[in-house]
């Protein structure tokens, strides 16, 4: 039986690389990576990456801890144009934040 929680947040990175190609950046899934990054966007002429980390989850304050964790993940170097992200989906208010970037 498939595992409900995982399929849920599939969903979500799916939705959230519609998302980004409607905006037309090239969206990437790292399908089956345990790694920091759900999806690595490259956006404009200038090659901007992102990598973004998708979290669903339900009511605010999981919302706090996953960007308290977030934040505290080292940054990559400085040599590279990129951001890293974090999108938070409340399913309880059916929202996306997406306002949390190092």
């Amino acid at each position: 039986m498939p595992n409900k929680a995982y399929e849920y947040g599939r969903r979500k990175e799916y939705e959230s690389m519609q998302y980004l190609r409607d905006q037309g950046h090239i969206v990437f899934r790292t399908a089956g990576s345990h790694g920091s990054f759900d999806l690595i966007c490259v956006e404009g002429e200038d090659c901007k990456v992102r990598f973004i980390q998708i979290k669903a989850t339900r009511g605010a304050s999981r919302t706090k801890n996953w960007k308290a964790l977030f934040e505290a993940t080292p940054p990559l170097p400085e040599s590279v144009l990129y951001d890293q992200e974090l999108w938070l989906y409340d399913g309880d208010t059916k929202t996306w934040d997406r306002s949390c970037v190092i």
